[in-house]
This record gives structure tokens, C-alpha cells and sequence, in this order.
């Protein structure tokens, strides 16, 4: 195994049921790269998986969502992709409204975005990149 590839970790499943034998291994690495803090990354995460399923479908059907993992000594970032039509309005003009923070369907944004350091959505809306700092210690 190459540093590059000890480096990076990627995933790709279309249910919650493929997903779930996988989240026992992710919260593992974050945990291993987040002492005693991996719990909130891997909660945005979970997040983020949650909206590419439920809401990553085109024409009722969900393809492949892809989940990447890559760090770095000095900060480790983690997409979620899907093959779905992406949001029906900007994310980021859906995060500046704090009232929507507390709606069943909207608050897992608000939830990624209080859990990483840095939120970023690709210009279709179908890809999430969450960017959480490590400390230096």
C-alpha cells in the first residue's frame, strides 16, 4: 500500500443497508484521527450520507453514492457524492436562514456545518466536501 493510498479511503454504496457495515470502520478512522473528537466529523458525515440517500435520487432511483476520505497532517476532508439532480435552490442560501436550522427536512446542513470546519457544495448541488482542521499537537 502506497502513502497515497493509506492516505485516502473511498466507499460507494446505494442503501442504508450497504452503508451501515461501513460506518463502524469510518467512525474507527476518524476516531484515529481525531482523538476523543471523531464523533462530531463523523456525525456531519453521517449527515451528509443521510441527504445523498433520501434526497440523491434521479427519476425515484438512487445510483451510487461515493464517500472519499483524504488527510493530510494538517487537515482531513471528506466527500459525499451522489448521482442525483442536487439541490433545488443554493445551499448556501439555505444555511444563512437559522429559522430552517430547527425544520425536520433542511436542519442535517445546519448540522454539518456546526460539526466541520468548512462546508463546501459543488456548483450542481449533488457533492458535499466537509473540511475538519487537526491540531498540531
Amino acid at each position: 500500500m502506497t502513502r497515497d493510498e493509506f492516505r485516502r479511503r473511498t466507499y460507494t454504496f446505494n442503501t442504508l443497508e450497504a452503508f451501515a457495515p461501513l460506518r463502524e470502520e469510518l467512525l474507527a478512522l476518524l476516531n484515529r484521527l481525531f482523538p476523543g473528537e471523531g464523533m462530531l466529523l463523523f456525525v456531519a458525515v453521517n449527515e451528509a450520507v443521510n441527504n445523498a440517500l433520501f434526497h440523491g435520487r434521479r427519476n425515484g432511483v438512487l445510483h451510487l453514492v461515493t464517500l472519499i476520505v483524504e488527510w493530510t497532517d494538517a487537515d482531513v476532508l471528506v466527500v459525499v457524492r451522489d448521482q442525483g439532480p442536487g439541490f433545488p435552490q443554493s445551499p448556501k442560501e439555505f444555511l444563512l436562514h437559522e429559522a430552517l436550522a430547527l425544520k425536520e427536512s433542511g436542519r442535517g446542513l445546519h448540522i454539518m456545518a456546526h460539526c466541520a470546519d468548512e462546508v463546501t457544495f459543488s456548483a450542481a448541488g449533488n457533492e458535499v466536501t466537509l473540511r475538519k482542521r487537526r491540531s498540531s499537537t
